[in-house]
């Protein structure tokens, strides 16, 4: 999957996100045009699911999200107070960076809006795609315990099983029910609340048409600490702030004040030393936690693809006995749910480990691969 963007993004965002908000908005038009009659017509002809990738997820997100739409005004404000402040007359280096520590701030905010409305709108969208496949797989599981249901009925009826067996097979497939109940609206509550994130009315039907690619993570620990310790705001704010308490120290030591007055700011600069200190173990920490995280799945993303390979030629063995005429229908029909199981459970393991990677480029204050932020 290629999620890149054109270049000048920020207004390519709005045009294609309005176009598809434009689209989905269609069938609300026509309730209103149409009326009644037209409306009863409408809902007597199925509509049609609207195909839906990952790259159109975000620019519906970003287009209908209004956090971080604000954020990046705030940042567009804190900008102009800083060219206003230096419109005004000569600014010292002091004031300088408490101005420039302000505006980064501001953009930290929307560029931390933005990407973890990038990385949600991600996760509901890949969780609706394994709701959909667990839906699938309770229903095939249900068919199968159903058809075992009958055969254990008619065996207990010529009298080769007990009625006890045909009590707990019933009370398997009322357990089955129930799963695929549970499913249906554990489905059906991923779909509303993606639609939710994406603006969309209530009764739009989606079609998730991406299957995301688990992009290698090619730098070791110290490479990723070194990137984070250059690019992230959290390391440049420490190293800012720090060098603002220096310069408040050495400014009151010019002024020659009282000695309890100099021993007071220095006790002050030695506490934004420390604190300095311990929001770089933080940092370093998180940093360490979200690679362990992301190699840990790296790794499970490996075993899940060996049991899927593994899973795929049984299943095709299983394919090759079943022309053969040597297994029955419900054989056949066990061994195409067990590979929708590994199906499952591999795709569960690609989308946990490109959740980690982009929680990781987040932290770390690299791009999203999404054609980087558009916010130059």
């Amino acid at each position: 999957m290629t999620c890149a963007v054109p270049a000048s993004p920020v207004r390519f965002w709005e045009r294609r996100a309005m176009g598809l908000l434009a689209a989905a908005a269609a069938l609300t038009l026509a309730v209103v045009l149409w009326g009644a009659p037209g409306w009863a017509l409408a809902q007597e002809a199925p509509s049609q699911p609207m195909a839906l990738s990952l790259a159109e997820a975000v620019d519906l997100a970003l287009a209908y999200d209004l956090e971080h739409a604000i954020a990046r005004l705030q940042w567009e404000n804190a900008r102009i107070d800083s060219r206003i402040a230096q419109a005004s007359g000569p600014v010292s280096a002091y004031d300088r960076l408490v101005q420039e520590r302000q505006e980064r701030r501001a953009e930290n905010d929307y560029r931390s809006a933005r990407r973890a409305l990038v990385i949600n709108v991600f996760r509901d969208y890949l969780d609706l795609k394994q709701a959909q496949r667990q839906v699938e797989i309770a229903r095939r599981e249900l068919e199968i315990a159903r058809q075992q249901l009958a055969i254990v009925r008619e065996m207990v009826r010529i009298g080769e099983r007990q009625a006890q067996e045909e009590l707990r097979e019933e009370n398997r497939v009322a357990g089955l029910e129930l799963s695929l109940e549970t499913a249906e609206r554990n489905m059906e509550s991923r779909r509303r609340a993606l639609l939710q994130r994406l603006g969309l009315p209530e009764e739009t039907r989606l079609e998730l048409v991406d299957e995301p690619e688990p992009v290698p993570w090619t730098w070791d620990l110290a490479q990723t600490l070194a990137y984070a310790e250059d690019n992230a705001f959290a390391a440049w704010e420490r190293r800012a702030n720090l060098r603002i308490a220096a310069m408040d120290l050495e400014a009151l030591r010019v002024q020659d004040p009282a000695p309890l007055q100099l021993e007071k700011a220095e006790n002050e600069y030695r506490i934004a030393q420390m604190s300095a200190e311990q929001a770089a173990r933080s940092f370093q920490n998180s940093v360490q936690t979200a690679y362990y995280t992301l190699s840990d799945a790296a790794r499970r993303l490996e075993t899940a693809k060996v049991d899927y390979e593994l899973a795929v030629g049984a299943h095709d063995v299983a394919r090759r006995r079943y022309d053969a005429g040597l297994t029955t229908d419900l054989d056949w029909a066990q061994a195409e749910l067990d590979l929708l199981n590994a199906q499952q459970s591999h795709y569960d393991a690609v989308y946990t480990y490109v959740l980690a990677r982009l929680e990781l480029l987040s932290l770390i204050g690299h791009p999203l691969d999404l054609g980087e932020d558009p916010a130059q």
